[in-house]
């Protein structure tokens, strides 16, 4: 509670893995983080299928844990994962007005795996040799610590790229 009333707003971060667990069952896990950036463990939960019914029922009991035991009505206006389609749909039913955005990691990840399937060897090129100032670029952005940092160092980041990289490039960094 103390980063919500610190900076006005939170985060809410949430994964799955396969590989703690032998019988194919997966690990949820959720937390936030303080001011200074620092993960604060929040729940977890196993579950046999990583759907978008799971993540729901998931996302309820934190909510009414927080609001049963803290008197706090958690309203995330983040939620930050990896792309799965199951964590954005599960969130939105609970956290109608959150936003989803793609962990620093698993961006990190995508936009590499972009670059190497570039189809335009110039343009490919171009972008693997930026690419020091195109992950500098993104951890900024993670470290932003209000909304309004956050769009205004995209504008600028989105602005200089426009001028730099290809347009099919910033679209899918937009996308990602």
């Amino acid at each position: 509670m103390k980063q919500q009333n610190a900076n006005g707003f939170h985060y809410l971060f949430v994964d799955a893995t396969y590989k703690l667990l032998l019988n194919g069952f997966s690990l949820i896990t959720l937390g936030t983080e303080d001011k200074s950036h620092h993960f604060k463990f929040v729940g977890c939960a196993i579950t046999a299928h990583e759907n978008g019914n799971s993540y729901q029922r998931f996302f309820e009991r934190i909510k009414d844990a927080f609001l049963e035991h803290f008197q706090f009505e958690l309203k995330p206006h983040w939620i930050v994962s990896d792309a799965a389609e199951s964590i954005v749909s599960g969130a939105k039913k609970v956290f109608s007005n959150s936003e989803h955005i793609r962990c620093y990691f698993h961006t990190v990840k995508a936009v590499k795996d972009k670059i190497s399937r570039w189809k335009n060897s110039t343009e490919k090129k171009l972008i693997q040799n930026e690419f020091g100032l195109i992950n500098y670029a993104m951890k900024l952005l993670h470290c932003a610590t209000t909304d309004d940092d956050f769009v205004n160092l995209w504008k600028l980041i989105k602005d200089e790229w426009n001028s730099k990289y290809p347009e099919n490039f910033l679209k899918y960094f937009k996308r990602t």
